[in-house]
């Protein structure tokens, strides 16, 4: 009677093990030495009668699941926050075919119908693409979001390879040489993480992935592994969308003039930074300044408004696989000394929300740095007249008398009036 006890523990627990995660996205399988594609799966284990779900995506148990069944490093947050959560619940679809994640960290790849015999010892590896292109995976190729031909942090295609093994007559999937370097691996529910993955370039903002088996033979360098589409061994999942925005930051520094009297122009460079995962921001930076006082050497808010718009600048252009994109005001040209602020405001993208810089300036003007929006415009000298006034009369050569002359210093209306010394020769 324990005994039967016993197996009925266990068989409850195994029920309670086969109740797992639905797939996110499509899964593949072996057809004839080639890989087609399947809509849709079932669970990946027969439910049982009895027993609790051990874990899904968006019932995350902690500890029992995460970190203990996970290789290599997560990216994101380990939880469901939908900015940066690598398990965020799906948006659209279900568990087993999500076509709207939250975030790029909660994008996973899981591959339970290659999971078959005929797959052990086969090697495989993944890309996320663009759709829309006849591009291949390779590395290097312009729709590969994982490795591109400037983005290259999702790593090589040696570092997305996995195969799989027969252990204790199971066959499971494991991560090859460096993958874990890049990719998180999820020992329990035989998934990858897809992040790090450059921003789509489809116009739709879509995304694939293709999963390939390894050439025989596979080349080095850019174009490697040397898929090819007469070989057919790829396949792509459905379209997936991410429309979660990620959060850029904005510095600006102020460029003076060599003196800051009035007449002069001033430039404002505001740099905008995105991330490894979300690439390189995109868009314009709108650019504004403001009079905040007529006495020099404070600081205030330039709110921006069209009455103090400046004016609307892109960003630069990519030069290469950093982040960091600029933008560089029009010449501004203030109408009165004081004390003026700048305001730059990034307007955001398909990625990245819309960011602003510190409008209110903490550091005295005219002091230059980071974030220092405000400087100080000093007056030029009022011209002014001088108008001679003679004594008049006859004076007689060695007779006594005061010959005197005065001077009137007119300045300029609007001005204070002239202070100073008058030298008489």
């Amino acid at each position: 009677m324990a005994d039967r006890s016993k197996l009925a523990a266990k068989d409850g627990r195994n029920g309670a093990l086969a109740r797992v995660l639905r797939i996110f996205l499509a899964s593949w399988v072996v057809i004839g030495g080639s890989i087609a594609a399947v809509a849709a799966l079932n669970d990946r284990v027969a439910s049982a009668s009895g027993g609790t779900t051990v874990y899904s995506h968006t019932d995350k148990t902690g500890t029992a699941h995460y970190p203990a069944t996970f290789e290599g490093t997560l990216l994101g947050t380990p939880d469901h926050s939908t900015t940066n959560g690598a398990f965020a619940t799906c948006l659209t679809g279900s568990t087993a075919n999500c076509t709207h994640f939250p975030n790029k960290y909660s994008v996973w790849l899981t591959l339970n119908k290659l999971t078959k015999a005929t797959n052990v010892g086969i090697k495989f590896f993944f890309a996320v693409v663009a759709p829309g292109t006849k591009s291949t995976p390779n590395d290097g190729a312009p729709a590969n979001l994982s490795y591109g031909p400037t983005y290259h942090t999702g790593g090589t295609w040696t570092e997305r390879e996995f195969e799989l093994v027969k252990t204790n007559n199971k066959s499971v999937w494991e991560p090859i040489g460096t993958t874990l370097a890049k990719h998180a691996f999820d020992k329990y529910t035989q998934r990858f993480q897809a992040a790090l993955f450059n921003t789509t370039t489809n116009p739709g903002g879509e995304y694939q992935f293709a999963v390939c088996q390894v050439p025989a033979n596979p080349s080095t360098g850019t174009g490697a592994p040397g898929i090819t589409h007469a070989t057919k061994t790829c396949v792509k999942s459905k379209n997936f969308t991410v429309t979660g925005k990620a959060t850029a930051t904005i510095t600006t520094a102020v460029t003076a003039p060599t003196t800051t009297k009035l007449g002069n122009t001033w430039t404002d460079t505001a740099t905008v930074t995105g991330n490894s995962v979300h690439g390189a921001p995109t868009g314009t930076v709108t650019f504004y300044l403001c009079q905040v006082t007529k006495t020099t050497g404070k600081t205030g808010t330039c709110t921006p408004s069209s009455t103090h718009k400046l004016g609307t600048v892109p960003l630069s252009a990519a030069t290469g696989s950093n982040y960091t994109r600029t933008a560089t005001s029009p010449p501004a040209k203030p109408l009165a000394a004081g004390s003026w602020c700048f305001s730059a405001v990034y307007g955001g993208n398909a990625t990245y929300n819309p960011e602003s810089d510190n409008a209110t300036a903490t550091t005295a003007a005219p002091t230059t740095g980071p974030n220092v929006e405000c400087f100080s415009v000093t007056p030029v000298p009022a011209p002014t007249t001088t108008t001679a006034t003679t004594t008049t009369g006859t004076f007689t050569l060695g007779t006594a008398g005061t010959l005197t002359d005065t001077a009137t210093v007119t300045g300029q209306k609007g001005s204070n009036a002239p202070k100073g010394t008058v030298q008489f020769y």
